[in-house]
């Protein structure tokens, strides 16, 4: 009869145990902070609410993706600080990640759910 509650106790542990490592983030913001961004490169068209980052500007080859920017998308500068959607101007490096999912067309197509901007040399 002893062994039911050690093994209970067991059991509990390992839940919580798995529970207090979980990476799991809460909403799209952690998750976009704990992986690397989908693309990086330069903004070489804004037009509306998308934008389109390219990796190798001008050029037919290396990653290109238009991105939808929403309510929901978050702007701002490789340190942290806000920025707006108006600050997202055609020449600027960012980094980007998406939320959901990403067309496997080339350009890809997806929504933002975070765009930094990287800072210039000046």
């Amino acid at each position: 009869m002893k062994s039911i509650p050690i093994a209970l106790s067991l059991l509990l542990a390992s839940v919580i145990a798995c529970a207090a490592n979980s990476s799991t983030p809460a909403d799209g913001e952690s998750e976009s902070r704990l992986r690397a961004p989908d693309i990086r490169g330069q903004i070489t068209k804004h037009d509306g609410n998308e934008i389109l980052i390219e990796e190798t500007p001008g050029e037919n080859t290396g990653a290109k993706m238009v991105l939808r920017l929403t309510d929901d998308t978050i702007i701002e500068t490789t340190d942290s600080a806000p920025r707006a959607a108006s600050d997202l101007a055609v020449g600027r490096n960012v980094l980007a990640w998406t939320a959901g999912p990403v067309t496997q067309s080339y350009p890809n197509r997806g929504t933002a759910a975070r765009v930094q901007i990287e800072h210039s040399g000046s």
